[in-house]
């Protein structure tokens, strides 16, 4: 009675043992209206984008050398901030390495111990009813495939880290290239609106001119179409200036409707290093080549793993039996590998690594002929937007202001007035868009090369 009372003890602390260590299950549901309300109270001066501009202030790529101030308006490195924090495809892709993560903490961990009760009928025997074997059978892995799951884990887990830095600096692209629309679109305004101004301004004196009969009336209708028009393009622009917005909302992260203040900035004019130094660069700071490169370490590990695989693990365990004579045994269990010894998933391993080796050997073939290419392109751009501005628009003025002293002399020439404002116009905004070229190229250009590195 004794030992059955023992022997009931032991069974219900290993049962309580086993349940204490098993996870318990709790829902959460999904909630739309407060993620409206998280939405709406988003803002650049949330604490946790505070936190993380103090942390990026020694990083001249990412703050400018400036200091994060959200009572004033956003500037294009302190909204780039705000998207790290908030950027919607950036908060998924952390939460995905949180999954890997997880998988890579729990990696390599001894497979869990496999119990079985027998029950035979020993009555001819021994004249008793039935006996019982009991038995427990323990995995020893002394093949070394734990400790490969555990590299082959960690090394997904570097790899969807690379992936989250390579998304950040697509995240960071993408609002540079929708800045440099939207100061484009700012500029653009401008321009037009001081047309209309102009043209404005004209349209009173013509007016005069027509009522006096100095003017016919079909010339006096030229200027209320130009005018019409000019009014048509400048709501025009500002529609555009607020599609742009939105689209920066959207990469930051804030709501649609959101007021958030934007600061113009003008496009950074600089030279560009020489192909050999971009090449360099490119290769060692490119986040899309660091992570195709950490992605074919994980088919490395992969395959390590597989090879492990092949070699059997060692399983032990006694066993109690009660048939008669109360008694333990003692048994060893190994596998042979003879037939199968993981075939197929050390063939698929070894094939994944090759693929991944070219891959990271045609991504980098790929990038440096982008590369080429959009060094090129900034070239032509910036050299476009020299000519623009050191020939054409200088010409436009000289002959807008020649028009207009003549004007001033009583010599009021209507048409060739409004031919000369429209000529300057298109001058203007040729060298915006001479300027927004070569910013897009520019942004493009260091979009390949990759993030500046950040000092230890």
């Amino acid at each position: 009675m004794k030992n059955t009372a023992i022997r009931q003890l032991a069974v219900l602390i290993g049962m309580a043992t086993i349940v204490s260590g098993c996870a318990s299950y709790e829902p959460k549901p999904l909630d739309a209206a407060a993620t409206r309300q998280r939405l709406d109270a988003r803002t650049p001066a949330d604490e946790e984008i505070i936190r993380l501009a103090a942390r990026l202030a020694a990083v001249p790529e990412l703050s400018a050398r400036e200091t994060f101030n959200a009572a004033d308006a956003l500037t294009l490195a302190e909204a780039e901030v705000v998207a790290l924090v908030y950027n919607p495809r950036l908060r998924v892709a952390r939460l995905e390495v949180g999954v890997t993560r997880a998988t890579a903490e729990t990696a390599g961990l001894w497979d869990d111990p496999v119990t079985g009760i027998n029950l035979n009928d020993v009555s001819q025997k021994y004249g008793a009813g039935l006996s019982m074997g009991a038995q427990i059978a323990l995995t020893i892995p002394i093949s070394g495939r734990l400790a490969a799951e555990k590299e082959r884990a960690n090394a997904a887990l570097i790899a969807d880290l690379a992936s989250v830095q390579a998304d950040e600096w697509t995240a960071r692209v993408e609002l540079r290239s929708a800045w440099a629309a939207w100061t484009s679109a700012h500029a653009r305004t401008q321009v037009v609106a001081r047309t209309a101004d102009a043209v404005s301004q004209i349209r009173a004196v013509v007016e005069r001119m027509e009522q006096s009969g100095e003017l016919p009336r079909v010339e006096a209708r030229l200027f209320r179409i130009e005018q019409s028009m000019v009014h048509a393009e400048l709501a025009r622009l500002r529609a555009t200036i607020a599609e742009h917005e939105v689209s920066i909302k959207r990469i930051l992260g804030v709501a649609p409707w959101a007021v958030v203040a934007l600061a113009l900035d003008e496009m950074p004019l600089r030279e560009v290093a020489p192909m050999e130094s971009l090449r360099t660069e490119m290769v060692a700071n490119s986040p899309l080549i660091a992570a195709v490169r950490a992605a074919y370490e994980v088919s490395e590990k992969a395959l390590a793993s597989e090879i492990r695989k092949q070699y059997p693990d060692l399983e032990i365990g006694p066993t109690y039996n009660t048939d008669g004579n109360e008694d333990f045994t003692f048994g060893v269990t190994l596998p042979l590998p003879l037939w199968n010894h993981n075939q197929q998933g050390v063939a698929t391993a070894d094939a994944q690594r090759e693929l991944m080796r070219v891959r990271f050997e045609t991504t980098i073939e790929l990038q440096l002929a982008e590369l080429e290419n959009a060094a090129v392109v900034y070239r032509r751009a910036a050299e476009q937007r020299r000519v623009m501005e050191s020939e054409v628009a200088p010409l436009a003025d000289e002959q807008a202001a020649e028009i207009r002293e003549i004007a001033r002399l009583g010599e009021v020439n209507t048409l060739l007035l409004l031919e000369s404002l429209k000529r300057q116009q298109e001058a203007r905004l040729a060298i915006i868009a001479a300027r927004e070229d070569e910013w897009m190229a520019l942004i493009h250009l260091t979009a390949l090369v990759g993030p500046a590195r950040i000092s230890p």
